[in-house]
């Protein structure tokens, strides 16, 4: 598994640049494929599926791991915005990624980089679609 605390890889990247989507798009679609990252990693540690991981388990996980220990790395304030900041990202990446999941057809957990942004390409398209 990829470093947590690695946000994209350059290939990730260049594989969403690729898609044809807004800037915004691209950035959801960012931060889903990291926030699959982090809940694999939840999931793992606790035993469970990516579906099944609480959302206080993301939250402590963000709030007390790699996370954290990162922002302070840098300086950044993680009692103030940044840690609510950062939950809300991978809380509100995990609709999404069932749904990409539902359309594969496959567990949330085996998605594929290039299912999740097929996916969001798709919806995409959908919005500018008449």
């Amino acid at each position: 598994m990829t470093n947590p605390s690695d946000f994209l890889t350059v290939e990730e990247s260049m594989a969403v640049d690729q898609a044809m989507m807004t800037a915004s798009e691209r950035f959801s679609t960012r931060a889903a494929i990291y926030s699959l990252r982090v809940l694999k990693q939840i999931a793992e540690q606790q035993g469970v599926t990516v579906a099944q991981v609480s959302d206080r388990q993301v939250t402590d996980w963000v709030t007390q791991e790699a996370v954290s220990a990162q922002a302070e790395a840098q300086g950044l304030d993680t009692g103030g915005s940044f840690t609510p900041f950062f939950v809300q990202l991978v809380l509100s990446s995990r609709q999404p990624l069932m749904q990409a999941a539902s359309a594969s057809g496959v567990a949330v957990q085996d998605l594929t980089l290039e299912q999740v942004i097929q996916w969001f390409e798709a919806k995409a398209k959908q919005r500018i679609a008449p």
